[in-house]
């Protein structure tokens, strides 16, 4: 399966058009590879589609795909892509430590200098001071405020180590630093975060967003699941805005 509940495709300074997107392993049989037999998700690998016009029509090509140890991550999936100012690809994907909640849940940095065709060996992402950056198996987003010029990141990031999925509260932005490949601790706005008498199970993630074409704002849409102690599907889209500087 290529598809994945938060994509967000960008367009290049060389015309192209970099689908964010993931597809499963095969073990040497052919089947889906589940490298945990008490896990419920099998290994996911990382990849773009790299799209061009070509005679009136998108022309689509597989780029190389973004792989990890088992042992390391559960998976290696949902990857949020954007271009960097040298014109290098970023990619930071969804890790997962579910199936050994012992070890580091992180994000997971790739770069790739040929448009998506190859990419580097992932890499835990951190702040840029160094620190380890925790964050749940959860999505994240990259993108270029138009405003700004600066290159913003949206995710849940944690101070303590997660467990798998869990938990998916603080939701934050951040600015990337481009030259360190690295979160700039200082620059952290908690967007959302679970308040007092909220179950422990309520999930700020898979939003969708966009920037605001007269100001520059980000405006946020997403729904708190778990906030409803009766139902914890039930939840109404909430709207978010945040100012750019």
């Amino acid at each position: 399966s290529l598809a994945i509940s938060c994509s967000f495709p960008i367009k290049t300074s060389k015309r192209k058009i970099i689908l964010p997107a993931q597809i499963k392993a095969f073990d040497e049989y052919g089947n889906i590879w589940f490298p945990f037999k008490n896990y419920f998700s099998p290994f996911y690998e990382s990849i773009v589609l790299i799209g061009e016009w070509r005679k009136g029509k998108v022309a689509w090509e597989k780029g190389g795909k973004v792989t990890i140890d088992p042992n390391i991550s559960c998976r290696l999936c949902e990857p949020a892509v954007a271009e960097l100012e040298d014109g290098r690809l970023l990619m930071i994907c969804r890790g997962d430590n579910g199936a050994f909640p012992d070890k580091p849940g992180y994000k997971w940095v790739s770069i790739s200098d040929d448009g998506g065709y190859n990419w580097t060996k992932p890499q835990p992402l951190t702040f840029d001071d160094g620190t380890k950056l925790f964050s749940p198996s959860s999505c994240s987003h990259l993108f270029r405020s138009w405003r700004t010029g600066k290159l913003y990141w949206i995710a849940n990031v944690l101070k303590q180590n997660p467990v798998g999925n869990r938990p998916r509260y603080p939701l934050i932005i951040a600015e990337i630093d481009e030259d360190k490949l690295a979160v700039k601790r200082k620059s952290m706005l908690v967007i959302d975060d679970r308040m007092p008498g909220e179950p422990e199970l309520v999930q700020l993630s898979n939003f969708r967003c966009y920037q605001d074409r007269a100001t520059g704002d980000l405006v946020m849409i997403m729904a708190r699941y778990g906030e409803c102690k009766d139902d914890w599907r039930r939840s109404p889209l909430y709207l978010y805005r945040v100012h750019l500087d």
